[in-house]
């Protein structure tokens, strides 16, 4: 009965606090319990690939070694690599068609490496099956037994599958272009339409290490790259990183505020109940009886983090949808263990329990008089009495006001961190809202070529004349660099500086100024790979292949954000490389170059590769959005209690002005303008805060990704946050007191 009547009281005097923080609490269990779904995928995903055996590297035999024409001279030739190197391959084979404005790629199925992920139905068996991507599917609603019409023929959808050797699929064989879900389409017949099908091919052979990766020669080999340079696979990282990396910082800070915020109410609720409490000591009741009965309030808090699970729960299946066609690979719907939930809830309860316990039995020490009349709200501190002293010099209503404002620290501290928290939420939303477009900007406004072309064997470059071709050259070596946490597969790119043509210039991170020249002083690097190894100018870093160990040093940090792309000049390889070494060289340009095609590998078209980075990160601008959204609300709500409680507490001497004659306007002026001040004081001491956070926490959380936090902060969104802070507060204030003003003063202190 106790309990009953206690918790009543307390919700019905405190219920907009309690469905605020009711609020806050869905939607920050929404947002953690989607970010662990997305993990636990993650992991599914990472195990699943292991089991479909995705590829180490891919490559090419040298021709001039091998005879690449005779299929049984090229078997034998590649068993032979096999056991010289020590690594499982499987011959890669794609078909190329295009077809009334559709893209078609026909992959032959894989039976070791890169095997498909059926998410519905099998392999093509017959002549009349086809096996479909997932994109494809979800785009023309075809499920199995459907018909899909290709290249004139009729087939029966037999399976629908993820291909995990290509996230980022490439429809060209020679050239790059980009995977469009509306008109290209990834296909898989039997062995015997495929060789039936007379169009443009592409092989290369997969390779899977059997015991850690190997240089193989060039006299092997006429093209090797490692997956983590592919770039059919090596966006997987990055999309799969955003989306966690955009979640994931926002539900840490969302449930730092909301864990202090719901810490403040409680003590509010609390001290709401105070006389309650004094009454009940009096008359007989002792502190345990009193304590206990805030369980029910306790458990009411649960309710809400129920609530945001069951809402993750329902948008799961929209969730895995968009994973698996955006990221082309296998997300295996893999559900959170309830077993688990029911120990996170437990130890939430406990740790809401613990600490309002620990409250009540702190007030409960004192005698119940002090209670009642609740001293500890107009005992003046040493604090209280310094803020008051300050204030007295101001004009009467500036000093009425100044007293109102730290008449109640309680209220002032809420102010202030109610300013500090939105504006951090803010911050962080803005800039995780403008993260996908730096990604795709970086690239654009450091490379300016529009193709790059890459040959297929070590072509030397006193060949090329480079004074009467509108064309950068580049040598590119794959290596590795040993860290604490492992190796590194890095890229080093040595680029001609000496030409007129110069289609790469580097931009540093910091200053935004012209680095390009400091390729000829050592390596340039990413702001994330200097991030990730906590790199600066000046230092050197150990790279290494299986002939080579050499120190390479740190010239500058360029503006991508990802990437282990090391660029420097040839000048400078040349220094560093005093042995001849294996390297595959290209060219950068802005027009095709008339070179013999036989010793093209491929032209990739670098406004291709771009929008492909543009429609990776687009989807998650919609997702960054919504964190924008979603941390403007709860800021929002933050506000609106911080703005309620303050007019609440001053409720009385509102009414105490209006009934002596005070205008409306004088009343905002002491009782609501005032409290603009701290909400000043929060913002500002956001911002150093919000530098720190940046510089530490994020810093820290990029290394584990792929990918760089740009956590910048700009004037521009310093103001709108400022400007934004005050309107809003100023609106909250004014619909507060207009419900105020049609109060009448006297009957209202007479009941009070």
């Amino acid at each position: 009965m106790l309990m009953k009547h206690c918790s009543r009281y307390l919700l019905n005097k405190n219920l907009f606090l309690f469905s605020s923080i009711q609020l806050m609490i869905i939607i920050t269990s929404f947002l953690a319990f989607t970010l662990v779904t997305i993990n636990l995928n993650i992991k599914a995903v990472q195990e699943e690939y292991h089991n479909l055996n995705q590829e180490d590297f891919q490559f090419i035999a040298n021709s001039t070694a091998y005879d690449t024409t005779d299929p049984v001279a090229y078997n034998n030739a590649i068993k032979t690599l096999e056991n010289k190197y020590g690594f499982e391959s499987e011959i890669q084979r794609s078909k190329y068609a295009s077809l009334n404005g559709n893209n078609y790629r026909i992959i032959k199925n894989n039976q070791k490496i890169n095997q498909f992920y059926y998410v519905e139905g099998s392999m093509a068996v017959n002549q009349n099956e086809i096996v479909i991507d997932v994109d494809t599917a979800e785009e023309m609603k075809l499920s199995i037994g459907d018909t899909f019409e290709f290249l004139d023929n009729k087939y029966m959808v037999k399976g629908i599958a993820s291909f995990s050797g290509l996230v980022n699929p490439n429809m060209s064989a020679t050239n790059f272009q980009i995977y469009r879900s509306e008109s290209s389409n990834l296909v898989s017949v039997n062995d015997k339409v495929y060789d039936s099908l007379n169009l443009e091919e592409k092989v290369y052979t997969s390779g899977l290490w059997l015991n850690g990766s190997q240089q193989i020669s060039s006299d092997d080999a006429s093209y090797v790259q490692e997956s983590s340079h592919n770039p059919e696979t090596k966006t997987l990282d990055l999309r799969i990183q955003m989306f966690q990396t955009i979640v994931g910082v926002s539900v840490s800070v969302m449930s730092s505020i909301v864990a202090i915020m719901l810490a403040l109410i409680l003590i509010r609720m609390i001290q709401e109940n105070l006389k309650v409490f004094g009454i009940l000591k009096a008359i007989g009741y002792r502190n345990v009886e009193l304590v206990l009965s805030f369980i029910p309030l306790v458990l009411l808090l649960v309710i809400p983090v129920v609530i945001g699970l069951l809402i993750a729960e329902l948008l799961q299946p929209f969730l895995f949808r968009f994973m698996n066609t955006e990221s082309m690979i296998p997300f295996l719907n893999v559900n959170m263990d309830w077993s688990s939930i029911s120990v996170v809830l437990a130890i939430y309860f406990l740790i809401v329990m613990t600490f309002s316990f620990s409250v009540i039995y702190l007030y409960l020490g004192k005698q119940p008089i002090r209670l009642i009349w609740n001293s500890h709200v107009d005992k003046n501190g040493l604090l209280k009495r310094i803020l008051l002293k300050i204030t007295t010099r101001k004009n009467f209503l500036g000093s009425l006001s100044y007293k109102i404002m730290f008449r109640n620290l309680f209220v002032l501290c809420l102010i202030i961190f109610s300013g500090f928290a939105l504006a951090v939420q803010l911050f962080i939303s803005f800039a995780m809202a403008n993260f996908p477009n730096q990604i795709v900007n970086a690239v654009e406004e450091q490379y300016h070529y529009k193709y790059n072309t890459v040959f297929k064997n070590s072509l030397s470059f006193s060949k090329i004349d480079f004074t009467d071709m509108d064309a950068q050259g580049y040598v590119k070596r794959n290596m590795k660099m040993d860290s604490t946490d492992g190796s590194e597969d890095v890229s080093l790119i040595a680029l001609e500086t000496n030409g007129t043509s110069q289609y790469i210039n580097f931009y540093d991170y910091d200053t935004h100024k012209d680095i390009t020249g400091q390729l000829e002083n050592g390596i340039i690097v990413s702001k994330w790979f200097a991030n990730k190894y906590s790199l600066r100018v000046g230092d050197t870093v150990s790279v290494m292949d299986q002939d080579h160990t050499i120190l390479l040093q740190i010239a500058g940090t360029h503006l991508e954000l990802q990437g282990s792309e090391l660029y420097t000049s040839l000048a400078y390889y040349g220094e560093s490389f005093t042995e001849p070494t294996e390297a595959y060289h290209g060219l950068y340009s802005n027009q095709l170059l008339n070179i013999d095609s036989n010793d093209i590998r491929n032209t990739l078209l670098q406004s291709d590769i771009i929008e492909a980075m543009r429609m990776s990160v687009e989807n998650y601008k919609g997702i960054s959005g919504g964190m924008l959204v979603l941390g403007i609300l709860l800021g929002g709500v933050l506000l609106s209690i911080s703005i309620s409680i303050a007019i609440k507490t001053g409720e009385k001497n509102i009414l105490l002005f209006k009934s002596f004659g005070y205008t409306n306007r004088e009343i905002n002026r002491v009782c609501i303008i005032g409290n603009i001040y701290p909400l000043m004081i929060g913002i500002i001491v956001s911002i150093p805060y919000y530098i720190v956070l940046s510089g530490l926490l994020f810093g820290e959380l990029s290394k584990s990704t792929r990918v760089f936090l740009p956590m910048q902060l700009t004037l521009t969104s310093v103001l709108i946050v400022i400007g934004g802070t005050i309107l809003f507060f100023a609106i909250i204030a004014s619909i507060y007191m207009m419900k105020l003003n049609k109060i009448k003063s006297f009957p209202k202190l007479l009941v009070e």
